[in-house]
């Protein structure tokens, strides 16, 4: 009797905590929504496309909304900036994907036979992953801006100097360029100019969200023509050259440092081989005459 007691009350618990964690049809209904939600607009990244990571990140938001300092929140608004998916992406969605991470690395360690310690090691490298990857994408992105940069400003001198004003040309040089993040950066001036604002201030905004050397020259200088009166196909041609001078200069100064990369794997790998290409067969005739001159 005390055992069937106890079996059910044991069954009545279990049921009653599997009713109270399993979601009901209207909060599974609000995951979804908040899951389809998330595909407003801005780059995203692949894996953010994934139905299911979706649903996963949907699911964890209310609980890391509005988590991490202010100045933690800002400098990943700025970094979510430079690499593109802002609006797309909030960072209350990369903390969300940072506990997904940390919690699917920590459950795919759980079956491996190592210490309970570098299990936590593996999840909080999981839960920083997101952040590492953010940044890297950021300047990645950073990158290809300025290496498209001067087709861009070539392109901007041919329509300008052919009678476009300076708003027509961007407009028309995204019509040409290939889809590219400084298509889209251009793009996106573009709907703030038609919006209301002025060239200058998109300019401006475009030179914040980068925060590339290159462009934040190429907004001052085209911000200080419109307000002098210069010629805006000048401006285009002297920064299209300016471009092309830094380029070549950077390209100059890796190649210098390539040389001096190149050296601690030549000591250490080739140059002990090439020794022993060619200092190996006299030592093997060397030990043999010994060795027959003994006997």
């Amino acid at each position: 009797m005390t055992v069937l007691a106890v079996f059910v009350l044991t069954l009545i618990s279990v049921t009653y905590l599997a009713y109270t964690a399993v979601p009901d049809r209207q909060q599974i209904a609000a995951v979804f929504a908040a899951a389809a939600e998330l595909d407003a607009g801005g780059e995203r990244p692949t894996i953010f496309n994934v139905r299911l990571v979706r649903v996963a990140i949907a699911s964890i938001l209310p609980y890391v909304k509005g988590m991490g300092s202010a100045r933690y929140r800002d400098v990943k608004r700025v970094h979510l900036r430079r690499a593109g998916f802002d609006p797309g992406v909030s960072v209350d969605e990369i903390l969300a994907f940072k506990v997904l991470a940390a919690g699917l690395i920590f459950v795919g360690v759980l079956i491996y036979p190592i210490p309970f310690f570098f299990k936590l090691v593996a999840a909080a490298f999981g839960f920083f992953f997101p952040d590492i990857w953010l940044v890297d994408r950021a300047k990645f992105r950073q990158h290809q801006i300025v290496r498209e940069l001067p087709f861009m400003l070539d392109l901007l001198v041919l329509l300008v100097e052919a009678g476009l004003d300076f708003t027509a040309a961007v407009a028309k040089s995204v019509e040409k360029m290939k889809p590219g993040p400084l298509r889209n950066e251009l793009d996106r001036m573009l709907k703030e100019v038609r919006l209301g604002a002025s060239r200058s201030e998109a300019l401006r905004s475009l030179a914040r969200r980068l925060k590339a050397k290159e462009i934040t020259t190429f907004s001052t200088a085209l911000i200080q023509a419109s307000e002098l009166g210069a010629s805006i196909a000048g401006t285009l041609r002297q920064q299209s050259e300016i471009v092309r001078a830094t380029r070549f200069q950077k390209a100059e100064e890796q190649g210098s440092k390539a040389s001096q990369k190149m050296l601690l794997p030549l000591v250490m790998f080739i140059l002990p081989a090439v020794v022993l290409m060619i200092a190996g067969p006299l030592i093997i005739n060397f030990l043999r005459s010994g060795l027959s001159g003994g006997f």
